[in-house]
């Protein structure tokens, strides 16, 4: 027996389902049994992601860019010419999960990159004339550009344009303001993640849902480099809030959670690692916990 978990916007139920027919666990059953035999695991990969700030219909907006069937793997000499003016760097890191796969519109799995580019993303080259290209994954709304420029006390012109001062702002409290606190993220792509029965999952709970790591960075701590460190990561949680909880656990079975909606609940821990919400609730999931 495997676990069929839906992620919706505001309801997350095991083995339930959104209003949405087709995020139903049928349907996640259905995509399960699309996985070819013997796809490599995620588990391990190198990326990275680069934020930039823009206003867009008066909003002030995070535009995540990250290395998604661009050939490369954020390779630090190339990392090192990024303009930390222009863009905030969110990484190296890596993915402690087995799979992270791609769903297009007729829940059809996005399995090479070749697929991943159909239907024109936006792709630009970071720095232009470096050869290296990153492609437009999610873009995150912050609100009225003008409202958050004022709390900066700086003041924006009729360009369009996001001042220097302002974007450097934004950047420099990114994590700070973010750690421990719910984003929601609306992703270029549908996606469908697995756990593999046996393998370590990395969950955060805030008392209320859970959050399982899809990334682990060194960009805060240059020591959160392999699944070693993070699996005794409670060693050096300084600022986890009261009632939150970090565990290593154990699933008995795999575990898939599939969100076509392109929202997802995204938690960020003090040292940047990001964690994807798996359910609110209670919830029925056999696992052991190992750490």
């Amino acid at each position: 027996m495997k676990k069929y978990i839906c992620v919706a916007t505001m309801i997350f139920l095991l083995l339930g389902c959104t209003n949405r027919v087709d995020e139903g666990p049928e349907v996640i059953a259905e995509l399960a049994e699309k996985i070819p035999a013997g796809l490599e695991l995620n588990r391990g990969n190198r990326n990275c992601e680069l934020f930039d700030v823009a206003i867009e219909e008066d909003q002030l907006v995070i535009n995540v860019w990250n290395n998604a069937a661009q050939g490369h793997d954020c390779p630090d000499d190339w990392l090192a010419t990024v303009d930390t003016r222009s863009y905030f760097v969110d990484g190296p890191r890596w993915q402690p999960i087995d799979h992270i796969i791609s769903v297009d519109d007729n829940l059809n799995l996005i399995l090479d990159s070749a697929s991943m580019l159909e239907g024109d993303p936006v792709i630009r080259e970071i720095p232009e004339g470096s050869g290296i290209t990153m492609l437009l994954a999610a873009t995150v709304e912050l609100g009225p550009a003008r409202r958050i420029a004022n709390s900066f006390d700086i003041e924006l012109d009729d360009s369009g344009d996001v001042p220097l001062d302002l974007r450097q702002a934004i950047f420099d409290q990114l994590y700070d303001d973010a750690s421990y606190e719910i984003t929601e993220v609306d992703r270029v792509f549908n996606t469908f993640w697995v756990y593999k029965a046996g393998n370590p999952v990395y969950v955060m709970s805030d008392g209320e849902c859970e959050y399982a790591m899809k990334y682990f960075t060194s960009s805060e701590n240059q020591l959160l480099t392999n699944e070693e460190i993070i699996f005794d990561l409670n060693s050096l949680f300084e600022e986890m809030p009261q009632g939150f909880r970090y565990e290593v656990r154990q699933f008995s079975e795999d575990v898939y959670v599939l969100n076509l909606d392109g929202l997802q609940h995204v938690l960020t821990d003090e040292f940047g690692n990001s964690y994807d919400r798996l359910w609110c609730g209670d919830s029925e999931a056999p696992y052991t916990v190992l750490n």
